[in-house]
């Protein structure tokens, strides 16, 4: 008895002859797509399939068959398989017969039929999408950044809206001496004194000028007072004058040294990661990861660093360390915590910008000559080297009066210069010629300035954090990219044709198989599973639910 073949057409079938929208429908569900209320046009027993030609002839009135784009038919050669094809051309044939051209459509058909294996997938929806879990590099124009909000500076990190005024001198105010301090383990030649207004400076150096303790001043600067921890500050009022007016424009503060760095631990957690970029909100989490969204830290004097949100293990609660010396002009350096797997990340960190070196009178004979003091002293040992030759045995002479040594060399320089040795008495002549001419000098003003002193005047020496994320503009189109084609995967995985509500698109590499022919079964032809290995290279989006095909506007969430 012979098998009798049957057909369904079906009318607005959403489905595409280049296979850019599939279904992961198996053959019962299809079968009850084109079949049902909603999409079957009419079906027939009696047909006959045109050999070697993709055609059938139905027992279908023409204008009937021209309603229908897709179709359903069982053909004996193979048992009870049902086959799923795309209407090309309808021809009439008589008034009740039309033939039917077709092109099989070989996901729908096979889908049950192959084997899913692991391929180089290129680009797919993940299935899970926490900021941070996919940071494979897109490869999309950015455009500019833009700060997003206010600028904020990092709470409690050096805040420097006002400075305190430093002094380092080998004699204190009151008059007591200081050889060194400890600055942060950097040694100070002097004493370190600080003064929280500008008019207490003003009064100690009024006073040691008067105890002709000036020239004792070797800096005067400006710093945070961040720069110190308070239990090095020794409180000090022993300088006001009696009857002063205002005792506390007097008061000064000793720092008693320390042997480390000043050293700070500061949270900016509000600069947690935000949710939006430029005032868009993304529906695709990896917009909120650089390099769409970061931010950065800046000394507000030329030097910047950039930190992306994702690398800090706690995105809630970011924080950073601050270590700072009272040295001239400060010295501060501030690195992130927890960032990259490292506890105190100082391979990425900021030095702080310059604070300025004040001015102030000082006597510009004894500046130069502290500052040339070395080479004054080699060039006259140099100079004294030739004279010792004429210090006869050698031997150091004592000066009674005073219980002092005197030395071979020092005895040759003084014999030299009397004895009339010409070239060199001459050279050390001429060296402090140097020296007297240096010294008649007026007294003059000194100082400094940089961009630390420029930003200092704006009270913007500060390190300040800014987040900076692309244009809501190209945001919305690189999140809409996303939502379409998912992201960058360039890993050897099993490609998810599922894991979310609505679809998934999925891309393998050039010369990669999706799947394979089951050996069990029903096989797909290797025809058919070439060509349906080809589209997935060029890339497919496998639709969940035939209704809600081409509706990108659906919120495409993951199925947990």
């Amino acid at each position: 008895m012979a098998r009798t073949s049957q057909v369904i057409l079906a009318k607005g079938i959403r489905l595409d002859r280049q296979h850019k929208n599939v279904l992961n429908y198996s053959e019962s569900d299809m079968l009850s797509l084109v079949n049902g209320n909603t999409h079957k046009v009419t079906s027939v027993s009696t047909c006959s399939f045109l050999r070697n030609q993709n055609a059938i002839e139905v027992q279908i009135p023409y204008g009937t068959a021209l309603q229908a784009n897709y179709m359903a038919f069982q053909n004996p050669s193979y048992s009870n398989k049902w086959f799923f094809a795309f209407i090309d051309e309808v021809e009439y044939r008589s008034n009740s017969n039309t033939i039917i051209r077709y092109t099989v459509d070989d996901h729908a058909t096979w889908f049950d039929n192959w084997t899913l294996t692991k391929s180089f997938v290129i680009r797919e929806h993940a299935n899970t999408d926490v900021a941070g879990d996919n940071l494979i590099p897109e490869n999309f124009e950015l455009g500019e950044y833009v700060i997003n909000g206010a600028r904020l500076p990092l709470n409690s990190v050096l805040l420097r809206n006002h400075v305190w005024y430093c002094m380092i001198s080998s004699y204190a105010p009151n008059g007591d001496q200081w050889i060194g301090v400890n600055a942060g383990g950097i040694a100070l030649g002097g004493g370190l004194f600080v003064f929280k207004y500008w008019q207490n400076l003003a009064n100690a150096l009024t006073k040691m000028a008067q105890d002709s303790h000036l020239d004792a001043v070797s800096q005067v600067y400006c710093l945070s007072p961040d720069f110190f921890d308070p239990n090095t500050l020794e409180y000090k009022n022993d300088i006001a004058p009696s009857g002063a007016t205002d005792p506390d424009a007097w008061v000064y503060y000793v720092f008693t040294g320390s042997d480390q760095p000043f050293f700070k631990e500061n949270s900016a957690n509000s600069w947690a990661r935000p949710a939006s970029l430029n005032g868009y909100t993304p529906v695709n989490k990896k917009l909120l990861t650089a390099p769409f969204m970061s931010f950065i830290l800046t000394n507000n004097s030329g030097s910047v660093n950039s930190y992306a949100y994702e690398y800090f293990s706690d995105v809630t609660d970011i924080q950073f360390r601050t270590a700072a010396t009272p040295t001239v002009g400060g010295s501060s350096f501030i690195y992130p915590l927890n960032y990259k797997g490292i506890g105190a990340n100082k391979n990425e960190g900021l030095v702080g910008g310059k604070f300025p070196t004040c001015s102030w009178s000082g006597d510009a004979f004894t500046n130069w000559l502290t500052s040339n003091a070395v080479n004054i002293g080699i060039g006259v040992i140099s100079d004294g080297i030739g004279l010792v030759k004429s210090v006869t045995g050698g031997a150091a002479k004592y000066e009674a009066a005073s219980g002092k040594n005197i030395s071979s060399q020092a005895v040759g320089a003084v014999n030299g210069v009397i004895g009339g040795v010409v070239d060199t008495g001459f050279s050390i002549a001429n060296r402090l010629a140097e020296i007297y001419q240096h010294s008649l000098v007026a007294r003059t003003v000194q100082g400094n300035t940089n961009c630390g002193d420029v930003m200092s005047g704006f009270s913007e020496n500060n390190n300040i954090l800014y987040h900076l994320s692309i244009t809501s503009q190209f945001a919305e189109r690189i999140d809409q990219y996303f939502t379409r084609f998912g992201y960058a995967t360039n890993k050897l995985k099993l490609p998810n044709l599922t894991g979310r509500t609505y679809w998934n698109y999925v891309q393998i590499a050039a010369g990669e198989c999706i799947g394979y022919p089951k050996n069990t079964g029903i096989s797909a032809p290797s025809d058919a599973m070439d060509r349906i290995n080809n589209d997935y290279r060029s890339g497919v989006t496998v639709w969940h639910n035939h209704e809600n095909i081409g509706n990108y506007d659906l919120s495409n969430t993951i199925v947990s």
